[in-house]
C-alpha cells in the first residue's frame, strides 16, 4: 500500500482531486496510467528522461513540504481548540475542505506501485522493476500535473517525456465500465441545482442515522473480495471528471455532493453482491438528482 491513497481507498484519492486545481488532468493521467500494458511500458521504457530530472523531483518534493494536509490541520485545529474552543474549528472548516488527505509523494507511489502494478516483476515480498525508466515517465507526469499551478518552473520539464510519448502513441483513456457509463454520461450533464440536490439528499439520509462510512466500506470491502480494484478506480475517475465538467467554473464540488458520487459510482460497480438495502441507500443520493428534471 502507499500511505493514504491506494486501490481499496479510492475514495480518499477522489475526494482529494476533486479539491485539487488540476484534478480532471490528474484523473486523465491516472485513467492512462492503469490502461498501460507490457508493450506500452516497454515503450515508455525507452523514452530519455531529462538530464536534471532526478535534482528537479528532489526540489519539487522540497517545495511541496510545505503543502498543508487535512491531518495535520485536524491536529493544529485540536491544539488551538483547548484554548480558543468552537472558534479554532470554525475557522479551520475551509482549510480543511481544501487540505489534501494525502500528499504528493504518496500519489506517485500509489502510482508506481498499484496503479502501474503491471511494471513489476514480484515473488514472495520481493519487487523489481521490470521496466523501470518507464515508471519514472509517468510518476514524473504525475508530478509536473500536481504541481502546475504552484512551481510550473520546475514541473514542466519533469512532464514533457509523459506528454511526447502520449502525443507520439496516442494512448487513449480507457473507456468506462458498461456498469456506471449512464452515470456518467448524466453527471457530465447535471446541472448546479441537482448537483446540490444530490448533496442534500445525503445530508438527509445522515440526519436519519444513516452512515456513509459503514455503507461504503461495506462497498469497498466488495471491490476488494471481487477483485474489481481496478474497474472501480476507472470508474470513479470518470466519474470525477464528469463532476468536474458539470461543476459552475471557478468553484469546486462540494464534499457531500462528491461523497454522493462517489457511494452511487462504488455501489454499482459491486451491485451484484450488495445487499440491497445498502446498494438502494448508497445510490439514492445521486440518483434522485440525476432523475430530477
Amino acid at each position: 500500500m502507499s500511505g493514504v491513497y491506494s486501490l481499496v481507498n479510492v475514495p480518499c484519492l477522489v475526494r482529494d482531486l476533486s479539491r485539487h486545481p488540476r484534478g480532471a488532468g490528474l484523473a486523465a493521467d491516472l485513467l492512462r496510467a492503469a490502461a498501460l500494458d507490457p508493450a506500452a511500458f516497454s515503450s515508455l521504457d525507452t523514452v530519455r528522461l531529462a538530464a536534471d530530472a532526478a535534482t528537479r523531483r528532489d526540489a519539487l518534493a522540497e517545495q511541496m513540504r510545505v503543502e498543508p494536509r487535512a491531518l495535520q490541520v485536524l491536529a493544529a485545529t485540536r491544539d488551538m481548540a483547548t484554548t480558543s474552543g468552537i472558534d479554532a474549528w470554525t475557522a479551520a472548516v475551509d482549510v480543511l475542505e481544501a487540505a489534501p488527505m494525502g500528499s504528493l509523494d504518496e500519489l506517485v507511489g500509489f502510482v508506481r506501485d498499484e496503479v502501474c502494478a503491471a511494471a513489476w516483476a514480484r515473488a514472495d515480498d520481493l519487487a523489481v522493476a521490470t521496466w523501470p525508466t518507464a515508471l519514472d515517465v509517468v510518476a514524473d507526469g504525475v508530478r509536473a500535473r500536481y504541481a502546475a499551478e504552484l512551481w510550473p518552473e520546475i514541473a514542466a520539464p519533469l512532464g514533457r517525456p509523459w506528454r511526447r510519448w502520449l502525443t507520439a502513441t496516442r494512448h487513449a483513456v480507457p473507456s468506462v465500465d458498461a456498469a456506471v457509463a449512464d452515470v456518467v454520461v448524466q453527471l457530465r450533464d447535471a446541472s448546479p441545482q441537482q448537483l446540490q440536490q444530490a448533496a442534500q439528499g445525503l445530508r438527509r439520509q445522515r440526519a436519519e442515522g444513516w452512515s456513509w462510512a459503514i455503507a461504503m466500506h461495506d462497498a469497498c470491502w466488495a471491490v476488494h473480495l471481487t477483485g474489481r480494484e481496478t474497474v472501480a478506480l476507472t470508474a470513479q475517475l470518470h466519474a470525477l471528471r464528469a463532476l468536474l465538467a458539470a461543476t459552475p467554473a471557478g468553484t469546486k464540488p462540494s464534499p457531500d455532493t462528491c461523497a454522493a458520487v462517489v457511494a452511487a459510482v462504488h455501489a454499482r460497480v459491486v451491485a451484484d453482491v450488495l445487499a440491497g438495502d445498502v446498494l438502494a441507500a448508497l445510490t439514492a443520493p445521486l440518483d434522485a438528482a440525476l432523475h430530477s428534471r
